[in-house]
Protein backbone atom coordinates (compact mmCIF):
# COMPACT_ATOMS: atom_id res chain seq x y z
CA UNK A 1 0.00 0.00 0.00
CA UNK A 2 1.55 3.50 -0.79
CA UNK A 3 -0.20 6.66 0.32
CA UNK A 4 0.92 10.15 -0.32
CA UNK A 5 0.49 13.41 1.15
CA UNK A 6 0.77 16.40 -0.49
CA UNK A 7 -0.26 20.27 0.44
CA UNK A 8 -2.97 21.44 -0.64
CA UNK A 9 -4.51 18.13 -2.44
CA UNK A 10 -6.24 15.05 -0.54
CA UNK A 11 -4.38 11.61 0.01
CA UNK A 12 -3.82 9.58 -2.65
CA UNK A 13 -3.62 5.77 -2.06
CA UNK A 14 -2.84 2.86 -4.39
CA UNK A 15 -2.86 -0.71 -2.88
CA UNK A 16 -2.43 -4.41 -4.45
CA UNK A 17 -0.46 -7.30 -4.25
CA UNK A 18 3.37 -6.88 -5.09
CA UNK A 19 5.78 -9.77 -6.09
CA UNK A 20 8.37 -11.17 -7.78
CA UNK A 21 8.92 -14.50 -9.88
CA UNK A 22 12.40 -15.69 -11.26
CA UNK A 23 14.50 -18.32 -12.38
CA UNK A 24 18.04 -18.46 -13.60
CA UNK A 25 20.20 -21.16 -15.85
CA UNK A 26 23.91 -21.29 -16.03
CA UNK A 27 25.94 -22.51 -18.91
CA UNK A 28 29.03 -22.82 -20.40
CA UNK A 29 29.31 -18.81 -21.36
CA UNK A 30 27.44 -17.63 -18.03
CA UNK A 31 23.76 -17.47 -17.03
CA UNK A 32 20.61 -16.10 -18.29
CA UNK A 33 16.93 -15.63 -16.39
CA UNK A 34 13.65 -14.88 -17.10
CA UNK A 35 12.33 -12.82 -14.30
CA UNK A 36 8.57 -11.19 -14.01
CA UNK A 37 7.25 -8.86 -11.33
CA UNK A 38 4.75 -6.25 -9.85
CA UNK A 39 5.49 -3.40 -7.75
CA UNK A 40 2.93 -0.76 -6.70
CA UNK A 41 3.90 3.19 -6.66
CA UNK A 42 2.13 6.53 -6.67
CA UNK A 43 1.02 5.80 -10.27
CA UNK A 44 -0.55 2.83 -9.82
CA UNK A 45 0.41 -0.92 -10.44
CA UNK A 46 2.97 -2.00 -12.47
CA UNK A 47 3.54 -5.38 -14.00
CA UNK A 48 7.43 -5.94 -16.04
CA UNK A 49 8.85 -9.10 -17.87
CA UNK A 50 12.52 -9.07 -18.37
CA UNK A 51 14.94 -11.79 -20.11
CA UNK A 52 18.28 -11.45 -18.08
CA UNK A 53 22.39 -12.85 -19.83
CA UNK A 54 25.39 -12.42 -18.22
CA UNK A 55 28.30 -13.67 -20.04
CA UNK A 56 32.31 -13.67 -19.75
CA UNK A 57 34.74 -13.37 -21.75
CA UNK A 58 38.26 -12.59 -22.78
CA UNK A 59 37.36 -8.82 -23.41
CA UNK A 60 35.49 -8.16 -20.31
CA UNK A 61 32.23 -9.08 -18.65
CA UNK A 62 28.78 -8.51 -20.48
CA UNK A 63 25.51 -8.25 -18.82
CA UNK A 64 22.10 -7.65 -20.48
CA UNK A 65 18.41 -7.43 -19.63
CA UNK A 66 15.40 -6.78 -21.85
CA UNK A 67 11.52 -6.94 -21.77
CA UNK A 68 8.61 -5.07 -21.16
CA UNK A 69 6.30 -2.80 -18.17
CA UNK A 70 3.19 -2.08 -18.40
CA UNK A 71 1.46 0.55 -16.03
CA UNK A 72 -2.19 1.26 -14.86
CA UNK A 73 -2.62 3.15 -18.11
CA UNK A 74 -1.79 -0.13 -20.24
CA UNK A 75 0.31 1.42 -22.27
CA UNK A 76 3.43 -0.75 -22.73
CA UNK A 77 7.53 0.56 -22.67
CA UNK A 78 10.02 -1.32 -23.50
CA UNK A 79 12.66 -1.76 -21.08
CA UNK A 80 16.54 -3.50 -20.90
CA UNK A 81 20.15 -2.35 -20.17
CA UNK A 82 23.32 -3.11 -21.48
CA UNK A 83 26.70 -3.27 -19.79
CA UNK A 84 30.48 -4.23 -20.27
CA UNK A 85 33.00 -3.78 -17.75
CA UNK A 86 36.87 -4.56 -18.61
CA UNK A 87 39.69 -5.41 -16.67
CA UNK A 88 43.07 -4.12 -18.21
CA UNK A 89 46.61 -4.12 -16.15
CA UNK A 90 46.46 -0.46 -15.03
CA UNK A 91 42.86 0.62 -16.28
CA UNK A 92 39.28 -0.55 -15.75
CA UNK A 93 36.71 0.57 -18.62
CA UNK A 94 32.81 0.09 -18.68
CA UNK A 95 29.91 1.44 -20.08
CA UNK A 96 26.63 1.13 -20.15
CA UNK A 97 22.96 1.24 -22.03
CA UNK A 98 19.55 1.29 -20.18
CA UNK A 99 15.53 2.41 -20.52
CA UNK A 100 13.76 2.36 -17.21
CA UNK A 101 10.37 3.45 -16.13
CA UNK A 102 10.29 5.75 -13.22
CA UNK A 103 7.86 7.27 -11.20
CA UNK A 104 8.74 12.04 -10.50
CA UNK A 105 7.64 13.89 -7.79
CA UNK A 106 4.36 14.34 -9.68
CA UNK A 107 3.66 10.95 -9.05
CA UNK A 108 3.82 10.42 -13.30
CA UNK A 109 5.70 7.97 -15.05
CA UNK A 110 8.67 8.46 -16.40
CA UNK A 111 10.62 6.69 -19.19
CA UNK A 112 14.32 7.21 -19.13
CA UNK A 113 17.37 6.41 -21.15
CA UNK A 114 20.49 6.59 -19.50
CA UNK A 115 23.94 6.27 -21.42
CA UNK A 116 26.95 6.20 -19.72
CA UNK A 117 30.82 5.46 -19.59
CA UNK A 118 34.04 5.50 -17.38
CA UNK A 119 37.83 4.77 -17.68
CA UNK A 120 39.98 4.63 -14.36
CA UNK A 121 43.46 4.62 -14.79
CA UNK A 122 45.82 3.80 -12.18
CA UNK A 123 48.88 6.34 -11.31
CA UNK A 124 50.35 4.11 -8.67
CA UNK A 125 48.73 1.90 -5.73
CA UNK A 126 47.69 4.06 -3.86
CA UNK A 127 46.32 6.77 -6.21
CA UNK A 128 43.90 7.07 -9.68
CA UNK A 129 42.26 9.27 -12.35
CA UNK A 130 38.67 8.57 -13.00
CA UNK A 131 36.98 9.88 -16.26
CA UNK A 132 33.43 9.43 -16.82
CA UNK A 133 30.49 10.94 -19.45
CA UNK A 134 26.84 10.52 -18.55
CA UNK A 135 24.13 11.48 -20.78
CA UNK A 136 20.03 10.84 -19.96
CA UNK A 137 16.39 11.65 -21.53
CA UNK A 138 13.73 11.69 -19.62
CA UNK A 139 9.92 11.87 -21.76
CA UNK A 140 7.31 12.87 -19.33
CA UNK A 141 3.54 13.04 -19.90
CA UNK A 142 3.67 16.87 -20.97
CA UNK A 143 7.78 17.53 -21.83
CA UNK A 144 10.96 15.96 -22.39
CA UNK A 145 14.36 16.67 -21.19
CA UNK A 146 17.90 15.70 -21.33
CA UNK A 147 21.13 16.44 -19.58
CA UNK A 148 24.67 15.07 -20.04
CA UNK A 149 26.95 15.38 -17.23
CA UNK A 150 31.05 14.95 -17.76
CA UNK A 151 33.20 14.30 -14.75
CA UNK A 152 37.04 14.13 -13.75
CA UNK A 153 38.63 13.24 -10.44
CA UNK A 154 41.50 12.37 -8.60
CA UNK A 155 41.63 9.79 -5.94
CA UNK A 156 44.16 8.84 -3.35
CA UNK A 157 44.13 5.93 -0.58
CA UNK A 158 45.40 7.95 2.46
CA UNK A 159 45.58 5.04 4.81
CA UNK A 160 43.82 1.20 4.44
CA UNK A 161 40.19 2.59 5.53
CA UNK A 162 40.66 6.67 4.25
CA UNK A 163 40.63 7.98 1.11
CA UNK A 164 40.34 11.22 -0.79
CA UNK A 165 38.31 11.88 -3.70
CA UNK A 166 38.43 15.49 -5.31
CA UNK A 167 36.95 16.45 -8.96
CA UNK A 168 34.95 18.60 -11.31
CA UNK A 169 31.71 18.24 -12.94
CA UNK A 170 30.51 19.67 -15.80
CA UNK A 171 26.62 19.97 -16.50
CA UNK A 172 24.03 21.03 -19.44
CA UNK A 173 20.54 20.45 -19.25
CA UNK A 174 17.67 20.85 -21.98
CA UNK A 175 14.29 21.29 -21.27
CA UNK A 176 11.15 21.53 -23.43
CA UNK A 177 10.05 25.32 -23.96
CA UNK A 178 12.94 26.40 -21.38
CA UNK A 179 16.33 27.82 -21.97
CA UNK A 180 19.20 25.62 -21.34
CA UNK A 181 21.17 25.68 -18.05
CA UNK A 182 24.74 24.62 -17.65
CA UNK A 183 26.50 24.02 -14.37
CA UNK A 184 29.97 23.72 -13.49
CA UNK A 185 31.01 21.89 -9.61
CA UNK A 186 34.06 21.48 -7.86
CA UNK A 187 33.88 18.36 -5.30
CA UNK A 188 35.96 17.05 -2.18
CA UNK A 189 34.71 13.57 -0.99
CA UNK A 190 36.81 12.09 2.10
CA UNK A 191 35.81 8.29 2.95
CA UNK A 192 36.46 6.15 5.59
CA UNK A 193 35.27 2.42 5.58
CA UNK A 194 34.61 0.90 9.79
CA UNK A 195 34.39 -2.75 9.86
CA UNK A 196 32.29 -3.86 12.96
CA UNK A 197 33.27 -7.28 14.27
CA UNK A 198 30.19 -10.23 15.29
Amino acid sequence: RVETHRLGRATDTESGMVFGLGVTRNDTLGSYGLNYGRTIAESGARDTLTFNRDQQTRLGSFSAALGASRGDSKDVDWIGKLAYVAELPRDKLSASLSRAVQSDNNGDDVVVTRLSGNVQHALSEVNSLDFGLMASASEYPTRDSSRLDATMSYQHMLTQDVSLEAGVRLGLAQQSRREDAESQSLFLNLTRQFEFLH
